[in-house]
């Protein structure tokens, strides 16, 4: 029988794995808090529900210990065969209980998913714990292990991986601890690191915010969180384009509350939000009562299969009679498992290093917990939809791999900006979030293909375009042969494609505000055109004008996959064709 020592076990996520391992028959769970008195009772109400469940399971101690004060003494005076650390926040916390556990020759695990304390594990504790022959493990959580391990699944064998999103959608009604709106709060409003274009940059966390349909769930709004997953998995699985984790909340009060204070935060109204945590931890109280029981997680990433054919994969953890709170604490169940049944490498790494993606569904066999997996594909892209096999075929090779359907997702060059300057193209501008303007700015374009949902070989993408440091996106359907739609927010734009001698003309025929038609005659004129250059590049031409008022912009340039070298910088974007006439006002 072997000693468990667990912290934090009072806690939400605490006392559901105390109660998950309470069951295991070949363990002494001795269960702690700040409190003697919570811990006794604990114990006593685990030992009791564990009496129905599971007779022969383990024995259940109760103990008052603080994690402030100096504990290593203890440690060594119980001498535990492993100890588990559920006790947060970690954002900004250190690692002395791994410390102290390791020299008490203890195993360590923890729940952690604060990227600060995860990046720093491995370096700082790896040489005490092969010292000490014992295995230290961190982030044994829904991240970085269960994500982790469901995106290598998810993708194995595939030629190139594109993107990954992550979300989290608790259900409203589970009970959340002060420490884990601590945790929210430290980084709302702040930088946090995703992968985009193919490395690592930063987003505001809680900040861009936008819907997915979550099956199971509904629509639900989300919004980027703070995790280690882009950093690890961008690298790892070689990400041609991004890696994001979002998370949203059932509650809408919740849900754009948060965005909310991630605003004003950025723009300075807030310094620390930490004060607000007692607050927000009562609030929920009220808000849970109107919420549901049921959660989801889910996965999706796109890029080429086995075959280097187009392909989305999506894994999704739906949990519902609120067992949704159990998810967090099951890869350390798993990896507690797995330390029991195997003579463990010493040494200290995170849990996606040592967990798989099976040794984690184990774990749910007792909860209202159901995992599932579908993969998706696509006949063609939009543009060979949009124009017919025949007439893509004979584009030039510039554009047939910018836009085939196994394109390289990122392309990078340089262009020229040109403004309008009067205040209504100021303001057109800024909700469309057109670029400033300038000369030779480095440019960055990210096309994400995707598959309209619910609708068979129905393509959609989304256009990132970053001039300097301004960025914009676009969201792009076919709606029959011979066009393509193109929405910018609220505004969306119907364009014509033809093609003549390689050049692909992209006149403007309808435009729409919050999907209402509106007169041709009151609309921006738009001349747009692509084709490929001398060299071989992609090059663009796009050029928006407003009835009575002129120029709105006009952007032009060239683009290579990313990661290509061009045997040529030009200061200043000369396309090698001439431009169609501007249109008269």
């Amino acid at each position: 029988m072997k000693t468990v020592l667990l912290f934090g076990a009072s806690g939400v996520f605490g006392r559901r794995l105390a109660e998950h391992l309470s069951g295991w028959p070949d363990i002494e769970l001795i269960v702690t808090s700040r409190s003697k008195a919570k811990a006794l009772d604990l114990a006593q109400d685990l030992a009791r529900k564990r009496l129905k469940k599971h007779p022969q399971g383990s024995k259940i101690i109760g103990l008052g210990l603080n994690l402030d004060s100096h504990i290593s003494g203890k440690l060594k005076s119980l001498a535990p065969w492993a100890v588990i650390n559920c006790a947060g926040p970690f954002q900004g916390a250190g690692h002395s209980l791994a410390k102290d556990a390791l020299s008490a020759k203890a195993h360590f695990i923890d729940i952690a998913d604060a990227p600060d304390y995860l990046r720093t594990f491995h370096d700082g504790l790896d040489d005490l714990a092969k010292t000490k022959g014992s295995a230290a493990i961190a982030g044994a959580s829904s991240t970085p292990a269960l994500s982790d391990a469901v995106a290598k699944d998810l993708t194995a064998g595939w030629r190139r991986v594109d993107s990954i999103e992550i979300a989290i959608a608790p259900g409203g009604k589970s009970e959340v601890g002060l420490s884990v709106i601590q945790g929210v709060l430290s980084y709302c409003g702040r930088p946090i690191t995703v992968w985009r274009n193919g490395e690592a940059g930063l987003v505001r966390g809680w900040g861009q915010g936008r819907y997915w349909k979550i099956p199971d769930l509904g629509r639900r709004r989300i919004a980027a969180v703070e995790t280690i997953d882009p950093e690890n998995l961008g690298p790892e699985l070689d990400v041609a384009a991004t890696v994001s984790f979002y998370a949203g909340l059932e509650s809408h009060l919740e849900q754009f509350g948060l965005e909310l204070l991630s605003y004003m935060r950025a723009l300075g109204f807030f310094g620390s939000l930490q004060s607000l945590a007692p607050l927000l931890h009562r609030a929920r109280g009220f808000t849970r009562r109107f919420n549901g029981d049921r959660g989801a997680m889910i996965l999706a990433a796109t890029g080429l299969d086995h075959e280097g054919r187009w392909i989305e994969g999506r894994w999704q953890l739906t949990a519902s009679q609120d067992h949704g709170p159990y998810v967090p604490i099951l890869p350390a169940a798993a990896a507690l498992r797995a330390l029991m049944d195997s003579d463990p490498t010493s040494g200290a790494r995170l849990g996606p290093a040592f967990l798989s993606l099976d040794n984690i569904e184990a774990q749910m066999t007792p909860y209202a917990i159901t995992t599932r997996r579908e993969a998706f594909s696509l006949d063609k892209g939009l543009f060979r939809k949009a124009l017919g096999d025949s007439s893509f075929d004979l584009l030039p090779k510039a554009l047939r791999t910018f836009h085939g359907l196994a394109g390289q997702p990122v392309w990078s060059g340089r262009a020229e900006v040109r403004r309008g300057s009067g205040w209504v193209s100021r303001i057109i501008g800024k909700i469309m979030g057109l670029p400033n303007p300038g000369q030779n700015i480095a440019v960055t374009v990210a096309v994400q293909r995707g598959r309209v949902e619910d609708q068979e070989n129905e393509p959609f993408e989304i256009w990132t375009r970053r001039f300097g440091d301004r960025e914009f996106s676009s969201r792009l359907t076919c709606p029959g042969p011979g066009q393509f739609q193109e929405a910018f927010g609220p505004l969306s734009f119907t364009l014509d494609l033809t093609v003549d001698e390689g050049i692909i003309t992209m006149p403007l025929a309808a435009w729409r505000f919050l999907g209402i038609p509106l007169p041709r005659a009151l609309g921006p004129r738009s001349i747009s055109s692509e084709q490929e250059d001398n060299e071989g590049r992609f090059v663009f031409d796009v050029r928006l004008e407003l009835p009575f008022l002129g120029l709105l912009a006009h952007y032009r340039g060239w683009l290579v996959p990313k990661g290509t070298p061009s045997t040529t910088s030009l200061p200043k974007i000369t396309p090698q064709f001439t431009p169609p006439p501007r249109v008269p006002r």
